[in-house]
């Protein structure tokens, strides 16, 4: 018996691995190799692409109005050297003028013939100031503000102003200054103007004074340039004493 059954499991031992052979043949002929087997050369595969995350877009940067600062350019006459007075300045930076505009020094010398630095002005007053000049009935100064890089804050229509100068006049005289602010769309269409009150002999109390003034409002959508325009007005006498300093243009954004 124990020789009997070593021939039989001999004998369906060449039936198994017949078996195994042909599964493996099997396999082969269908492309998939057996199991814990790996395809000779074939690529590894490739790694699930991640999927993208969306962006949100980007927002528009809106410029805003540099708040306390001075937009005007030599408003107060000190970019150049002041003359006597007889004389005009052979130039006034930042100004295209008419007629006699000049800058003057303030009269160190007692001459009484201009505001000295202890006459009624500015308490932070430099050397000069603006002068309408000898021997003209007007004289005119015009800078140009280009404020297109804030129009974006501009147009919100909650961006204020403030302008404000020294301004005044020879004693005994109602020679004057006039000065406004003219705020112009992107074609040069007027959309609104500011201007100060004008300072007269009565004003001064009748003496050489330079007088504060000021004022206020929003700058109207669609500004893309400030227009300054100073007109010095003589009444009286040879000289146009319509005096001014310290000009200034200030604009501060919704807070």
């Amino acid at each position: 018996m124990i020789g009997s059954d070593r021939r039989a499991n001999a004998s369906r031992l060449p039936l198994v691995t017949a078996a195994g052979a042909l599964a493996s043949l099997l396999l082969a002929a269908c492309g998939t190799p057996p199991a814990g087997a790996a395809s000779a050369g074939a690529a590894p595969a490739a790694a699930a692409s991640p999927t993208p995350i969306p962006t949100a877009a980007a927002t528009p940067v809106v410029q805003s109005p540099p708040a306390g600062r001075n937009l005007i350019v030599n408003g107060d006459a000190e970019a150049g050297p002041g003359t006597d007075g007889e004389t005009v300045a052979p130039n006034v930076p930042g100004w295209t003028r008419t007629g006699d505009f000049n800058a003057i020094a303030y009269d160190t010398n007692g001459s009484g013939n201009y505001p000295t630095p202890n006459d009624p002005g500015p308490p932070d007053r430099g050397r000069n100031f603006f002068a309408g000049g000898p021997n003209t009935d007007h004289s005119r100064a015009v800078q140009t503000i280009d404020v297109s890089d804030m129009g974006a804050a501009l147009d919100s229509g909650r961006v204020s102003y403030t302008l404000s100068a020294w301004l005044g006049g020879y004693r005994g005289q109602d020679d004057q200054v006039q000065l406004a602010a003219r705020f112009l769309s992107a074609d040069g269409r007027l959309l609104a103007t500011a201007s100060l009150p004008t300072v007269l002999d009565s004003d001064r109390g009748g003496k050489t004074a330079l007088l504060p003034r000021t004022t206020s409002g929003t700058v109207p959508a669609s500004t893309r340039r400030i227009e300054i325009d100073v007109d010095m007005i003589r009444k009286a006498g040879n000289a146009n004493d319509g005096y001014a300093d310290d000009l200034a243009l200030v604009l501060n954004g919704a807070t």
